[in-house]
Parts: structure tokens; C-alpha cells; sequence
């Protein structure tokens, strides 16, 4: 998928995200998306055996009606991130047991198939929490493109000193202030 591979990101809307819970605050809690990431690295020979392998299963899982949705972003590196938006840190027991009904569902042997399919095509899978800020986001008034007829987006990350979350926000709040799209 080289000629579709797209620089994963969302903009600023995760330009500072962070992967605990208490970094959202007052008012801005409910506002803020919680995500599981899987991110799995692709062997740039192995691309078109993986993504018919997701296909496939992505349709199993719509077949069943698994309760989780997610958005899949390509890298140029060859970095595949499953986006799982998620509710609390608990909701992810609830996510992989609604994981293993689906594959007594499908059948062990099925699930089996399936790992197989992907087996060796990839080289790492790590999984990790993102949350969206958006008080720390930036849109402006008026894009100088049109977001929709985009493939490429920037996604930035900044790793926060413990304790200096604080600080870090207000920082960040008047840096958005000197923002001028020209």
C-alpha cells in the first residue's frame, strides 16, 4: 500500500497527547477521547499479505457486529496504528473480553487461520494510550486547504515531565495564541 500510504496524524488535535488519565482536566474531561493503540510494523514485502489479512478481518468483525470501532493510519514507515477510542482505562477489559466472544464466535481454529495469515509479516507490535486535548488543539478560522481532500496530517506528540503538566499547559495555551496561518 506504498502508493496509499498516509503520515499518520490528526493535526494538532493530538499535538499534545498524553497517555494518563489525570492529565485531562475539569471540563475538558468530557471533551477529550481516550484511544488504545496497537502499532505494528509492517515488513515493507509482507504489505499487500497484511492488509489483505486485515481486510478480512475487518470483515469478520463487521459480520459479527463487534462493538468497537477503530481507524487504521499507515506511516511511511510502514507503521500500521489501530486507533480504538475507548471510554476509561477499565474499558479495555471490556474491549478484549468482547475480543475473546468473538472468537469463540468465529472458533479457535478461525483465529488461528487468521494469525497465521500475519505471522512473519510484520516485525513489532506494541500497544500504548494516546488522549486527545482538545483545549490544547489548535483549528484555525480558515483552513488554506481543505481537510477533507487531504492525505497527509501531522501528528505531533509532546512528553510531559511528571508535575509539570501545569506549567506545560499554560505554556502551550499562549504559544496557540501566537499562531498565525498566512
Amino acid at each position: 500500500m506504498r502508493r496509499g500510504t498516509w503520515i499518520v496524524s490528526f493535526a494538532v488535535l493530538l499535538a499534545c497527547t498524553f497517555g494518563v488519565a489525570g492529565f485531562a482536566q475539569a471540563g475538558e474531561e468530557e471533551k477529550s477521547q481516550l484511544m488504545l493503540i496497537e502499532e505494528v510494523t509492517v515488513n515493507p514485502d509482507s504489505i499487500e499479505t497484511y492488509e489483505a489479512a486485515v481486510k478480512d478481518f475487518v470483515s469478520m468483525l463487521a459480520e459479527q457486529g463487534f462493538p468497537y470501532s477503530f481507524e487504521v493510519y499507515v506511516t511511511d514507515e510502514y507503521h500500521y496504528i489501530f486507533s480504538w477510542p475507548i471510554k476509561n482505562f477499565a474499558d479495555v477489559d471490556t474491549l478484549f473480553e468482547s475480543w475473546m466472544k468473538l472468537v469463540e464466535v468465529w472458533g479457535w481454529d478461525k483465529y488461528k487461520e487468521m494469525e497465521k495469515r500475519v505471522s512473519g509479516t510484520y516485525e513489532t507490535n506494541r500497544h500504548w494510550f494516546v488522549r486527545s486535548r482538545p483545549g490544547l488543539s489548535y483549528q484555525p478560522d480558515e483552513h488554506p486547504f481543505d481537510p477533507s481532500k487531504s492525505n497527509y496530517i501531522l501528528w505531533g506528540f509532546c512528553y510531559v515531565n511528571p508535575g509539570k503538566e501545569k506549567a506545560f499547559e499554560k505554556n502551550y495555551k499562549e504559544l496557540q495564541g501566537t499562531i498565525r496561518i498566512k
